[in-house]
């Protein structure tokens, strides 16, 4: 059986080529829009040069989120579907998604096709999706291996390191008072996944001591070295001292890091970390 999996542009697998010729992969793009420019979230997407645009711009910029049609478009005429998208909370590209696969089933109830709310955004999703590559082969139902994949989204958990909530204040993603912390005097502020919203847990100053309150916060929920992906936003060195300071507490610890796509790169700013284990 082939299997078909779609990510909107908050994934930040950019492509995914397993070997196994029965899986494919697609993504769907948000468009991120200010007054004088916009910018679709494909693979054509120079995240550096969005970055540097919208930094010389007053305006908040906003985003917009893919429709049913652009994910229906994505529907292959054969095999299961599984759609993997940003929190149901802080965009509507999880009902876009719904809205395609009750179309899809309309016209062909026997279709398997499934809409995983990963309550979050960017390496979660990454990590959602490896988590259904390894259970193709297992003697699962598409039904069993779509519970699997939401009970996994629920005991995923996500921070953040980010010098600037601006984005997401101006787009009401986080309150505006928990937003002001970030990016005043060199503090970072520490933000958590909360049933699928986004809260700012602390702010410290320097990024020395924002490292170490994401260590602190993996032993508070009991991470035992298992699957860590790091997304940075230009920033990959900080990410690397971040897998040094996971691997030296936790040796077999397994931990990746790429860069943020456009989405994740217009909410974490230059410089931003976002983290899910």
């Amino acid at each position: 059986m082939k299997w078909n999996i779609i990510a909107d542009s908050s994934c930040d697998l950019r492509e995914f080529h397993p070997e196994d010729e029965r899986i494919s992969f697609a993504s769907v793009p948000f468009v991120i829009r200010t007054e004088e420019h916009e910018f679709t979230d494909d693979l054509s997407l120079s995240t550096e040069a969005m970055i540097d645009a919208l930094s010389k711009t007053k305006e908040a910029g906003r985003t917009s989120c893919p429709s049913p049609d652009d994910y229906a478009a994505l529907f292959p005429a054969e095999g299961n579907i599984v759609m993997v998208t940003i929190s149901s909370n802080l965009s509507g590209s999880y009902n876009s998604a719904c809205l395609a696969r009750d179309m899809l089933l309309e016209k062909d109830p026997s279709r398997n096709v499934a809409v995983i709310d990963s309550k979050s955004a960017g390496p979660e999703l990454t990590m959602i999706i490896r988590r259904l590559y390894s259970l193709i082969d297992k003697p699962l139902s598409f039904d069993e291996i779509v519970n699997d994949l939401n009970q996994f989204a629920d005991r995923t958990e996500t921070i953040f390191a980010l010098t600037s909530f601006d984005n997401l204040v101006k787009n009401g993603r986080v309150g505006r008072i928990a937003g002001f912390v970030a990016g005043k005097l060199g503090m970072c502020g520490i933000g958590v996944a909360n049933d699928g919203r986004i809260d700012v847990k602390s702010k410290v100053r320097g990024t020395g001591k924002a490292l170490r309150v994401i260590i602190d916060d993996m032993k508070a929920h009991a991470y035992a070295a298992g699957p860590v992906l790091i997304s940075h936003c230009l920033n990959e060195e900080l990410a690397r001292r971040l897998k040094e300071l996971i691997t030296e507490s936790w040796p077999a610890a397994l931990v990746d890091i790429m860069p943020t796509r456009g989405l994740c790169s217009f909410y974490a700013e230059k410089g931003g970390l976002i983290i899910a284990y």
